[in-house]
């Protein structure tokens, strides 16, 4: 006669004989057995949350594993091998369906249409991180952006998020003085209507689109936690089913664009990803006030406004696919509209002011015996004066039939620093 097959416990049965074991514990004169303690859980197991009841489905998956033989590896942190590996598997395929889609989309389009497409940038702070990547938001940005308008329109709100949780006070409150700087709540800024932030922002970022399409925004990785977190938080609140908008990583985006504008002009492109990210790490735009939100323009820390992070990224972009594209500039949408920018000199005149500089340096070094790194014979290629492309590349496309041409190591993008190494044309 074959042995009788053992049968599977579920999760409740684990919940009992917990039940059972922690009451004969508390009360050891007063045993109960597996059946009386039936009739006392059924109640408890009802009451229970999703949350509470998975500590049980967990060891009954595990037993169940066990049981037919099947080895169940664990890690440190009591999570199984197979799921994180799964999940590491999900998140890989996901960046690669990303990274596929981004170059498609950008690939795909012709000189008018790269330089029609509207693409969205969003960041979003945050007060604190609380369990989970749950974050409590303090300040959202949008900004609309095309390689032919630049900027051209923001949407921004600061967020009241209700009451901090318990316990985290502190953690916000450091965490706001050493970023963004807003008051942590309860504060009398900010818009505390979720439900009109999502329509608000729905509106701002669907011009154009169908309605059922899932509406794609742009950021950098290291906030699209945050990003994703807030977004499915309005969702929610607005009722919303399904997923109504994706975050993608904005650097692939740079890096794609970069590539297909230098691909019309024989430039040039960006080899490699990590060239791009180097780039918006760069930040020359950060520290000015100007493109700011109404309560950073005050602030000591310009540089994490949303608003003004949004503006940068777009900036960034226009300063090395622009001149590839012939764009003229425009003050305020491709680079800040600063004087420290922008220059209403025609380009011979700068290039005559230029030319006038390095013959006073080689004059003063032959005088002083000295040499100097400034010469014209240096290996080094300075930084290119802002106010060279601006107006005034305007000023000389409006002279000629045609666009200018430049060379690429006369006017190299803004983000290259002063002492670069250029392999300069002879």
């Amino acid at each position: 006669m074959p042995p009788k097959k053992k049968a599977i416990k579920n999760a409740y049965f684990y919940f009992m004989e917990q039940y059972r074991d922690d009451r004969n514990r508390k009360y050891p004169n007063d045993p109960i057995s597996m059946k009386d303690a039936a009739s006392l859980c059924s109640p408890l197991w009802q009451n229970m949350s999703p949350e509470e009841k998975k500590v049980y489905e967990d060891v009954a998956k595990k037993e169940k594993l066990k049981m037919k033989g099947m080895e169940v590896k664990f890690t440190t942190t009591g999570l199984q091998v197979s799921e994180v590996e799964r999940e590491e598997r999900e998140r890989v395929e996901n960046c690669n369906r990303m990274k596929e889609e981004i170059k498609n989309t950008v690939q795909g389009l012709s000189l008018t249409g790269l330089l029609e497409k509207k693409f969205y940038f969003i960041h979003v702070n945050y007060f604190c991180e609380c369990d989970g990547q749950d974050f409590i938001p303090a300040e959202i940005g949008v900004s609309r952006f095309s390689l032919e308008e630049g900027v051209s329109e923001c949407y921004h709100s600061i967020v009241a998020p209700g009451n901090l949780p318990i316990g985290y006070t502190y953690l916000a409150q450091k965490h706001s003085e050493e970023t963004h700087g807003i008051p942590i709540p309860p504060s009398d800024i900010g818009e505390s209507d979720f439900a009109k932030i999502f329509e608000d922002l729905y509106r701002f970022v669907n011009e154009g689109s169908a309605n059922d399409e899932i509406l794609t925004l742009y950021t950098l990785n290291e906030f699209q936690p945050c990003v994703m977190n807030f977004l499915q938080k309005l969702t929610n609140v607005a009722g919303h089913e399904g997923q109504v908008f994706k975050v993608y990583d904005f650097v692939q985006l740079f890096f794609e664009l970069r590539n297909k504008s230098a691909s019309f002009s024989g430039g040039e492109g960006f080899p490699v990803y990590s060239i791009s990210e180097t780039e918006i790490e760069t930040d020359i735009f950060a520290y000015i006030k100007e493109i700011c939100c109404y309560w950073h323009e005050g602030s000591e820390a310009p540089q994490y406004c949303s608003q003004s992070r949004v503006k940068r990224w777009g900036f960034h972009i226009a300063d090395h696919c622009c001149r590839d594209l012939n764009v003229t500039l425009l003050p305020g949408r491709h680079l800040p509209s600063t004087d420290k920018y922008w220059n209403d000199k025609p380009l011979e005149e700068f290039q005559m002011i230029s030319t006038r500089k390095k013959k006073v340096v080689a004059d003063d070094a032959k005088a002083t015996g000295c040499t100097s790194t400034s010469a014209g014979t240096s290996d080094v290629k300075p930084l290119r004066q802002p106010k060279s492309m601006g107006i005034a590349v305007s000023q000389l496309m409006a002279k000629e039939d045609g666009p200018p041409e430049f060379n690429d190591w006369q006017f190299p993008p803004i983000g290259k620093r002063i002492g670069a190494k250029f392999s300069r044309p002879s």
